[in-house]
């Protein structure tokens, strides 16, 4: 739990939960519990409402997904995040670096192959991955918002499929080259029949 170099934001995610947790251990395990159990409620549900993407809508889904979990579901962050050597967007700008990104994104011709799709969403999601919105769960939050970005132009994109170690990896390095992670997207991507 404590990936995060801000000096207090693993104890605050302990302190600061809804279900009890008093070990980092203790809280992965519940959040993913509740995590899996909202999501496939939600899998139950439908999408529909996260097309168009909005700031709204992610803060909603965010919310949707995490609200067992903790009282900042849905909230955006308003602390400074640093994982690694990579630092997130700073919190004044995230509104309004999510707000142009939603108008790129509703502007987005349809895409023309796999191989396009693979491009345009490498580029969303290390978009979304750099700003960061949220204190915890912006990289679940995130992979379900591209993947209903993906099938709203017309592709399945499985990253159930991909080795998590090699996509954390993609994911890194997308902060300076997109390939690995474009790469990747390609080979789990399949054309709506």
């Amino acid at each position: 739990m404590n990936k995060y170099r801000t000096e207090d934001q693993g104890d605050y995610l302990l302190k600061h939960n809804l279900l009890g947790a008093t070990s980092y251990d203790e809280l992965e395990q519940l959040e993913a519990v509740a995590f899996s159990i909202r999501s496939s409620q939600l899998e139950i549900e439908g999408f529909s409402w996260l097309i168009p993407p909005t700031t709204e809508t992610i803060k909603q889904l965010h919310f949707y997904l995490f609200q067992d979990v903790y009282p900042f579901a849905g909230k955006i962050r308003d602390v400074q995040l640093m994982k690694g050597m990579t630092r997130f967007c700073r919190a004044e700008y995230i509104e309004m670096n999510l707000a142009r990104l939603c108008e790129q994104l509703e502007k987005e011709q349809r895409w023309k192959n796999i191989e396009h799709a693979a491009e345009r969403l490498a580029y969303y999601k290390t978009e979304l991955n750099i700003i960061h919105p949220f204190r915890e769960g912006n990289g679940r939050t995130i992979r379900i918002m591209i993947r209903e970005i993906a099938q709203d132009h017309g592709f399945d994109w499985n990253f159930e499929e991909m080795d998590r170690e090699i996509y954390m990896q993609a994911m890194i390095q997308s902060v300076t080259d997109e390939f690995p992670l474009k790469s990747l997207i390609e080979n789990t991507l399949r054309p709506i029949q």
